[in-house]
């Protein structure tokens, strides 16, 4: 144990702020239709109980990530973003999106 305690769980405001900056960002690059929410954050919108989970995780159809939509990732994107997807940090809420499939 290092001592250190356990870091708090993002409030239901931080996360549907997230979330939202999510939908926001894939508005931007016409994806909006084409990513899908997975990991707890799905499983807490599935079961329509509000979210309550650590992080907001996506995924993207490989073969919608053209030139132009990575450019717009890294322009918006306060974070890490490469040929695999992003990272970043949304009022203290990790956002991960993955590009999957191939192209």
């Amino acid at each position: 144990m290092s001592g250190m305690p356990p870091k708090p769980r993002p409030t239901k405001e931080q996360l549907d702020s997230a979330l939202l900056d999510t939908y926001d960002l894939m508005q931007r690059v016409l994806l909006n239709t084409r990513y899908v929410v997975v990991g707890e954050a799905a499983k807490c919108l599935h079961e329509n109980r509000g979210l309550w989970c650590d992080s907001i995780d996506v995924v993207i159809p490989r073969q919608s990530v053209t030139k132009e939509v990575l450019t717009t990732f890294k322009s918006f994107v306060k974070g890490t973003v490469n040929d695999d997807g992003f990272e970043y940090i949304h009022n203290g809420v990790p956002v991960r999106c993955a590009f999957v499939g191939d192209y």
